[in-house]
């Protein structure tokens, strides 16, 4: 494991603590005091609290663009103190930290597990361990560790069967409809949904129905309609978004996670 890590290993954080209390600062604090030579970057504290299919969501969307060897800690973990595993995985050339409770399980939809460990090796962890924050006392702690040259063996036992966060299941109707929902809200107010290219057929002109508006047109991008125009388009994650040109849709259009979101034809291409 030592020759795999630059001089100064990348170490990422993702969580749902926001910025304004000491929960992030004191990760940090406990990286640089066990890997001092550690690049610490932050990706996101904003996941909404406890929400594991956005952050599951944003590690799928994120992590495939990191340099191997990238050291993920994702602290999203309403079940922190529970017979829940903490985990040390290997994916996709990317390390892994964070509770078995799904928040990876659409990355490794992606990319095949390559090992997964429980942590439970009480020597690598802080002498005490708090029940209700494990992102200090076990998971920064031993990613320092790893990353200044433990083994991901060492952490603790193999494990092979992970907690899998499944999304609602997209349904195909008799008419040949498509229903999903609507999964996330991103900060643009662009609502996401759980719909992809793959549950379309090919060689055809799409409409989407949300809530009271219907026969949304698809555009190629969202400055492919005038100003203030709600449509549907594919984002860069490869799933159906609704979208208000210049504009906040799920504002101007009130959608919120959960509703039912329908795709159905409109003619040949």
């Amino acid at each position: 494991m030592k020759d795999t890590f630059s001089d100064r290993p990348l170490v990422t954080l993702t969580t749902d603590f926001g910025t304004r209390d000491p929960y992030v600062a004191a990760m940090k604090g406990v990286l640089k005091t066990q890997c001092p030579r550690a690049e610490i970057l932050d990706l996101t504290h904003d996941i909404a609290p406890g929400n594991r299919i956005e952050a599951a969501l944003f590690v799928a969307a994120a992590m495939p663009y990191f340099p191997p060897w990238t050291i993920h800690i994702v602290v999203v973990d309403p079940g922190v103190g529970t017979e829940r595993l903490a985990l040390a995985a290997m994916a996709g050339g990317q390390v892994l930290f964070a509770p078995d409770n799904g928040v990876l399980s659409l990355y490794l939809h992606q990319f095949p597990l390559d090992g997964a460990w429980a942590i439970q090796n009480r020597t690598l962890m802080r002498d005490e361990v708090s029940p209700t924050f494990h992102g200090r006392d076990v998971f920064a702690v031993v990613a320092g560790a790893v990353a200044l040259g433990a083994s991901l063996s060492a952490v603790g036992p193999r494990v092979t069967q992970l907690v899998t966060l499944e999304l609602p299941e997209v349904r195909r109707e008799s008419t040949g409809a498509v229903c999903g929902e609507i999964i996330q809200i991103d900060r643009f107010g662009n609502a996401i949904t759980n719909i992809q290219r793959k549950d379309l057929e090919t060689g055809w002109s799409y409409r989407a129905d949300v809530g009271g508006h219907s026969g949304l047109q698809f555009a190629e991008t969202y400055g492919h309609a005038p100003k203030g125009t709600p449509l549907a388009l594919w984002g860069s994650s490869g799933r159906l978004e609704l979208a208000v040109t210049e504009g906040n849709a799920a504002r101007t259009m009130a959608l919120t996670i959960g509703m039912p979101v329908t795709v159905y034809s409109a003619g040949r291409d």
